[in-house]
This record gives C-alpha cells, structure tokens and sequence, in this order.
C-alpha cells in the first residue's frame, strides 16, 4: 500500500513540481547557486539555518548579508550584492 502511495504521488507530478517551485525565484543568481550546491538543504547546512529558512528567502528572491557573505566565500563565482538585491 505504501508503494502505491508513493507511486500515485509521483505519477501526478506532486514531487516534479516540488522541486521547480523551490528553483522558482525572484532572483535568478540565487537559483543557480542553488542548483550548484545542491538544493536548499545543503545551503541550509552551509549556512547554519533552517532548510525552511533558505525556502523563505527563495520566496524573498534574496538572502542576508551574512549568508551571503558566508555563500560567497564558499561559491565565489555568486557575488554578495547579486544575492542580496
């Protein structure tokens, strides 16, 4: 019955648009740091806060300026001021 469920919950797309909506943002920049880090859980990791956190600010479509520093210094191709706006 568990597979079933699972299997339902894929097939309608419930998982596929899960993971677009969390790349969906105002800030492009801050998507593909995303993309390249992994996804929200692992900057979550990085940064020391919350994966719920790094969802709210791909909803603001930008990040603090201490996780931004803290990004920037482990992904320096991702300037501060280009997460921050």
């Amino acid at each position: 019955m568990a597979s079933d469920f699972s299997q339902s919950r894929v097939a309608s797309g419930f998982l596929a648009g899960y993971v677009a909506r969390m790349t969906d943002t105002k800030n492009a920049v801050l998507a593909d740091l995303l993309k390249e880090a992994g996804g929200t859980t692992q900057v979550a990791a990085a940064c020391g806060v919350t994966d719920s956190a790094v969802r709210h600010w791909v909803r603001k479509g930008r990040v603090p300026r201490t996780a931004a520093l803290l990004l920037h210094t482990l992904y320096p191709n991702y300037a501060v001021a280009d997460l921050t706006q």
